[in-house]
């Protein structure tokens, strides 16, 4: 933590500044609080700047201590000087709320205590397949526990905890049409729970060796008419990549150029719909000499994937997949490569406003079978894992956060391209054509 945060010279001295959070800047009407220190020595406006923004942030949280404490939290980095800022804001809100409501907050502050919504939080995070409706339903789901129990620390959730959720969600309306909960929606919301403890296990934020609060009261709207057993998504296969493309050649609707184009793309490069629905023209090129056509996928800080690792250069190497990009180009040579697939009013995804085109056809083409677009990428990762055991390369490949801190951190900028090409050649000789 730099000396000069929170601090700002005016004149010779030296002033601490509080900016307000979003949530309170309405209220507040400022978006950030300004009080002199009364001192010209940056050492001492230092020392003195964590109790004068503690009784800032304790004026502003009176009644929100563990708002003030997730904002904390969500910023500690477990330094000295966070520390420090942190028993400074404890002590102030003991004077005001008691020694309980102090003790909570400093450990939610310095990560001794895990509240649902911080988790929920990196869960979410993590998931960075999601698209934006399905991680705003998602976050909706669990934020309805949060409310109702008050945002609970996870190892403290037990089952009599996720029964009284249960049974208030079935006894209360849906906001939106005053009309109890469709058997479909209950399930959803304690499927989303269900999923969150399970990879909180995984993750040792809560005990594994505790059953899962939630499992049971899955099983409550199980029977109910309406509800549907979850889907066990797989890889596509071989088969019903091409019966999917062949039903799209059914269709005379203005998508199914697009449709049959990003089967042939997601089956030889195994990228996100949303990559492949925003590609333009400049994050194309053209190595004849290697005979691969190469696209620049962009990652979360350049406008693109959901996180920075899905910035990388990919390999094109499939004949009919490099005519796909050929054919758009030619149609779209300065702008994007699939201009006629546009978000939905109010969504800042593409391919959600193809999505159920897609399904439509898939549905006639496959019925039941586990697989979505998405499967394209399971079955483009095992193939991967089939060829290669280096598995920082497997994750580079297909834009995925590499598993070791080394690989992600120190060897991000690492190029492997040559590796990359090798390796989807390989690839493309075991998967091969689809001939559609």
């Amino acid at each position: 933590m730099s000396m000069t945060t929170n601090l700002r010279r005016r004149g010779k001295s030296w002033s601490v500044v509080y900016w307000v959070p979003k949530h309170l800047q309405e209220t507040v009407g400022k978006r950030e609080i300004v009080r002199g220190l009364g001192t010209r020595s940056l050492e001492e406006a230092n020392r003195l700047k964590h109790k004068v923004l503690a009784e800032i942030a304790a004026e502003l949280y009176l009644t929100d201590v563990d708002g003030a404490a997730l904002e904390r939290a969500r910023k500690y980095d477990g330094s000295d000087d966070a520390d420090l800022a942190n028993r400074a804001y404890a002590e102030e809100i003991e004077k005001s709320r008691g020694e309980d409501a102090a003790v909570r907050f400093f450990k939610i502050a310095t990560h001794q205590i895990l509240p649902t919504s911080l988790a929920a939080d990196a869960w979410l995070d993590e998931m960075s397949e999601l698209g934006e409706h399905s991680e705003k339903l998602y976050r909706g789901h669990i934020n309805d526990f949060v409310e109702f129990a008050n945002d609970p620390a996870v190892k403290g959730v037990t089952t009599a905890d996720a029964g009284r959720f249960t049974s208030w969600v079935l006894s209360n309306p849906s906001p939106k049409t005053g009309r109890p909960l469709a058997p479909s929606t209950f399930t959803a919301k304690i499927r989303t729970l269900n999923a969150f403890w399970t990879w909180m296990a995984v993750r040792g934020l809560v005990d594994p060796e505790k059953r899962n609060p939630w499992e049971a009261q899955a099983k409550v709207g199980a029977g109910k008419k309406g509800s549907k057993p979850a889907k066990d998504l797989r890889g596509i296969t071989r088969d019903e990549a091409i019966a999917w493309a062949e039903k799209v050649k059914e269709r005379r609707g203005k998508y199914a150029p697009a449709m049959r184009d990003l089967i042939l793309l997601g089956w030889h490069s195994g990228a996100r719909a949303d990559d492949l629905c925003t590609l333009t023209a400049d994050q194309i090129s053209e190595d004849d000499d290697e005979g691969v056509t190469w696209i620049r996928f962009l990652g979360q800080n350049e406008g693109g994937g959901k996180t920075d690792a899905n910035a990388r250069m990919f390999p094109l190497v499939s004949p009919e997949a490099k005519a796909v990009i050929a054919a758009r180009l030619e149609k779209n040579p300065e702008g994007r490569l699939f201009p006629e697939v546009k978000p939905k009013k109010g969504d800042k995804s593409p391919y959600q406003g193809i999505q159920q085109h897609f399904n439509d056809v898939r549905r006639k083409a496959l019925g039941d079978a586990p697989v979505t677009y998405h499967s394209f990428r399971r079955h483009y990762t095992g193939a991967l894992e089939v060829c290669t055991e280096d598995v920082a390369l497997r994750h580079r490949m297909v834009g995925q956060k590499p598993p070791d801190f080394q690989a992600a951190t120190y060897n991000r900028f690492l190029d492997r391209s040559d590796e990359f090409l090798s390796l989807a050649r390989q690839i493309h000789q075991r998967i091969g054509e689809l001939g559609v």
